[in-house]
């Protein structure tokens, strides 16, 4: 059984990114399925992404992060029960102008069977302290318990694929781009016409080296949206080759269009993976791409 992501990214100037005046973060809600009671779970090292804020103001901050259980939650989630389920590797940190600082999330769901099946959400509080305007950013994690607990030897497969995940720690940012008015019949920039910047970010303690392609979605298996075909041919986008990122490192990707006559007017989609030397199939970074053409 595989331990199951998703972002929930909400859209505020930039897709994935939560923002508030000078501070921005993009963990906004997280949600974890399959928890298995009794087994403690990092999220940087189960999904690669820990709890950031990045100073957007042209001074440092000091931010410090409150645990809170909410007052209400949606989707059949419950506020967490205790918030000393969840610990932080610190609360406190600052940051310097233009920089990003970080923490990462240890959940522990008590070994206890009548936990099974249950939802729970936590929020985090992450303000600025000292002088000056006081900014702030609710983040939420959202845990879905796995219905039955997995027999000792699933268990330690479990638990070997959430440390074989760290292993590979690479994020695709923004999540989904689109690229609208395009004209066919000429080169498209995405970042120099499309204003898209397109990130990968080395989250893993060691060097990366990926390979980028470009895949309809039914090749990617993703569900494609509705107001849009699947890309009808690949090769129309494309992108960096070969790249290599250091460790806490990031790296910016050039995306570009060669649209023939017969895409105007047409809306269609496309997902960007990177694929990581040496890590499993079902472990690609990846971004979707949709593109709208003028007639």
């Amino acid at each position: 059984m595989k331990l199951k992501i998703l972002l929930m990214l909400f859209l505020s100037g930039m897709p994935g990114i939560l923002r508030a005046a000078g501070l921005a973060s993009r963990f906004s809600e997280v949600t974890i399925d399959d928890v298995q009671p009794g087994v403690a779970y990092g999220i940087l090292e189960a999904a690669g992404l820990p709890l950031s804020v990045q100073n957007k103001s042209e001074s440092a901050v000091l931010i410090r992060v409150d645990v809170q259980k909410p007052e209400a939650a949606r989707d059949g989630f419950e506020p967490i029960p205790d918030i000393g389920w969840v610990k932080l590797e610190k609360s406190e940190f600052k940051i310097k102008a233009g920089r990003e600082g970080a923490t990462d999330i240890v959940i522990a769901i008590p070994d206890d069977n009548r936990l099974l099946g249950k939802k729970f959400q936590v929020n985090f509080w992450s303000r600025s302290v000292g002088p000056g305007l006081q900014l702030g950013l609710l983040s939420s994690l959202r845990l879905s318990v796995a219905a039955k607990r997995l027999s000792t030897e699933d268990l330690a497969r479990h638990v070997q694929g959430i440390k074989n995940r760290s292993l590979w720690a690479v994020e695709f940012w923004p999540p989904k781009v689109i690229l609208a008015d395009v004209a066919a019949g000429r080169a498209y920039d995405a970042q120099k016409d499309g204003h898209a910047i397109f990130r990968l970010v080395n989250t893993s303690e060691r060097k990366q080296r990926l390979a980028l392609t470009v895949r309809s979605f039914e090749q990617a298996g993703v569900g494609l949206p509705s107001g849009y075909e699947d890309c009808p041919d690949p090769s129309w986008v494309s992108a960096s080759q070969r790249i290599k990122i250091r460790s806490k490192k990031e790296k910016r990707v050039h995306v570009a269009l060669a649209l023939p006559d017969e895409s105007r007017g047409r809306r269609f989609a496309c997902v960007l993976e990177a694929v990581i030397d040496g890590a499993p199939v079902d472990w690609r970074p990846a971004t979707q791409i949709f593109v709208e053409t003028v007639k």
